[in-house]
């Protein structure tokens, strides 16, 4: 059992009535009264104050009467009566004194004190009742609960100065003011369905009661599953109206949306480890870079110049993303760490410089330019130092993908603006070695990325009517369509 609690509540009612014979025997002296003490003890069913065993009754007054009586708790809840005669007249102070022990012994558990006025030839009745001390219940209300949750909740009963008092098993009985929560009745509560509901706790024998509010949520959606062996393909979609984006493993199956902000989405990119995805959208009025979890978490704005923003893409250690802003007409590459600090501007000329993409390695960006009259392939350092052109094939190159050793870029080669595709090619880091992997007749291909293996590539293309998800082997072989082709789905990027 806990530590005893010293309270206990008292409660007295004292009044004054003529000279009366007939139940109880009174010695009365002239100029003197006399009072007649019933002690109502409760039932013993509450810790406290049934743990009180006796009282000591004091009747004083500011002169020099004091008189006391000691009664123990009787075995049976009874009314005891106590006498005391050749009382003062005038104002008495009656102090009701508990004890834990019989014969007022112990250490006093609680006090209750009335003033009591006596008149000469006259006894004073008085009926002194141990009440129950609590005043109120305390309940913690517990955090929101998901549907299905169940969490056991305590009432605390207190008194008026917000000390604990102890009860009996048994002694509180809940209820719930609907079928949002149900509770039982050790208090446990069960969340049905979303909403709120108020849980009361009564105390039953003193009749306290307590509420809490308890608020029940809808329960998140699952995680993601682990991606297999091939890793997750992110995609843009108008399946649902809008340019948004798309999660799918490697092989088309598990597709699922994933919710960011309003305004169209563009040119995504996924983390090395797989958790991110870095997106535009106009949104806010310009297109601008944001990050969200691949589980749908952590939605944050990256940038927010008076410019539109492009093409993000993540370095090899995922600290630093590289991107190109529309300055004056003009498409500069930019990096920047991940969490959207310190921009740092690498290219400024005349020319357009756009979709830049880190090295395996790190140690370089590759971007496409048109400072040659078309877009071509170009390497600089990560600090925008020594800008090489790669290749100039006399046809637009953009949308460059490279493998995990960094031996190979795949880009689209054609197309007289960025969304137009054409066809896919590939050359050696250097430049060298050049070979088409897809040769398209009236329809385009679009947007390759290398699989985290560097064995095949994903890439767009409207072969099959609108667009859709293919995959094929990184040599351009084996091409098969990974989304069904009734909405436009484009722009893949392939992560862990």
């Amino acid at each position: 059992m806990r530590e005893l609690v010293t309270i206990i509540g008292i409660m007295v009612l004292a009044g004054v009535i003529g000279c009366s014979s007939s139940t109880t025997s009174v010695n009365l002296h002239s100029g003197h009264g006399s009072m007649v003490v019933s002690v109502q003890w409760p039932e013993r069913t509450r810790l406290i104050p049934a743990a009180s065993e006796s009282l000591r009754l004091v009747a004083a007054n500011a002169a020099n009467y004091r008189e006391e009586r000691v009664i123990d708790r009787p075995a049976d809840s009874v009314t005891v009566t106590v006498v005391f005669d050749a009382v003062p007249t005038g104002e008495i102070t009656l102090e009701a004194i508990a004890y834990p022990q019989a014969g007022g012994q112990g250490v006093p558990q609680a006090a209750g004190r009335a003033v009591v006025t006596v008149v000469a030839e006259a006894t004073a009745q008085i009926t002194l009742t141990m009440t129950s001390s609590i005043t109120q219940l305390v309940i913690t209300a517990p955090a929101p609960l998901e549907i299905g949750e169940s969490v056991t909740l305590t009432a605390v009963p207190r008194d008026t100065q917000g000390r604990i008092v102890l009860v009996a098993d048994g002694q509180i009985t809940w209820t719930s003011s609907n079928d949002v929560a149900t509770v039982d009745a050790d208090g446990r509560v069960t969340a049905q369905r979303a909403g709120s509901a108020i849980i009361t706790a009564t105390d039953t024998e003193s009749g306290v009661s307590g509420t809490v509010n308890v608020q029940v949520q809808e329960a998140p959606p699952p995680p993601p599953p682990p991606p297999p062996d091939g890793g997750r393909i992110a995609f843009l979609s108008d399946r649902n109206g809008g340019e948004e984006i798309f999660v799918m493993n490697a092989d088309g199956s598990n597709v699922r949306h994933l919710p960011t902000v309003s305004g169209r989405k563009d040119e995504i990119a996924i983390s090395p480890d797989g958790q991110t995805i870095a997106f535009i959208a106009n949104g806010a009025g310009n297109y601008e870079i944001y990050t969200i979890g691949i589980d749908g978490s952590g939605l944050r704005r990256l940038t927010t110049t008076s410019n539109h923003d492009w093409g993000p893409s993540f370095s090899p250690d995922g600290r630093q993303i590289v991107y190109f802003e529309s300055i004056n007409n003009q498409d500069e590459i930019f990096t920047m760490n991940a969490d959207g600090s310190n921009a740092r501007r690498l290219t400024s000329n005349s020319s357009m410089d756009v979709m830049p993409i880190f090295t395996p390695d790190g140690g370089q960006i590759v971007f496409s330019s048109d400072r040659g009259g078309n877009y071509d392939l170009f390497t600089m350092g990560t600090d925008g130092s020594n800008p090489r052109a790669l290749r100039s094939g006399g046809e637009n190159e953009w949308y460059a993908t490279i493998t995990p050793d960094g031996g190979t870029i795949a880009y689209v080669q054609g197309g007289s603006n960025y969304p137009d595709g054409g066809l896919i090619a590939a050359v050696n880091r250097d430049g060298s070695g050049y070979r088409r992997l897809t040769n398209p007749a009236g329809y385009r291909d679009h947007r390759p990325s290398f699989s985290p293996d560097g064995a095949a590539i994903a890439f767009a293309s409207t072969r099959d009517g609108r667009w859709a998800i293919y995959v094929m082997d990184a040599d351009g072989g084996n091409p098969r369509r990974l989304t069904d082709g009734t909405a436009n789905d484009r722009y893949p990027v392939w992560g862990t």
